[in-house]
């Protein structure tokens, strides 16, 4: 049995509807079959936000050996492997000054 791993945003309803809704952001192919640890830039915590970053699993092996920089909006993804390397939780670092989302760096 072959596993699929999805990127999803899952939007919920702040005017009191039931239910929300479910969108498929990337195909596996494009990051890597599978992302943890995510996160965003914090200035962006409850807000709309085009950019997450995580940990991603470059295949063959079974754990997280690179980091992905997910757009939501162009429903791409930018990854990083080095060999050897095993990246810990990311999280964005905010450029003093920066008026961007993603003005800064990307930690990990």
């Amino acid at each position: 049995m072959r596993l699929v791993c999805r990127v999803a945003r899952f939007r919920i309803p702040l005017d009191g509807t039931t239910s929300g809704q479910l969108e498929t952001v990337l195909d596996p192919e494009v990051h890597g079959r599978g992302v943890e640890l995510s996160s965003i830039n914090s200035a962006y915590q409850g807000k709309e936000h085009r950019y997450v970053y995580a940990c991603g699993a470059q295949r063959p092996c079974n754990f997280f050996n690179s980091l992905t920089k997910i757009d939501l909006l162009e429903k791409r993804a930018k990854n990083w492997h080095e060999v050897g390397s095993v990246p810990s939780e990311p999280f964005f670092v905010a450029r003093p000054g920066g008026t961007a989302e993603d003005d800064g760096k990307f930690n990990c």
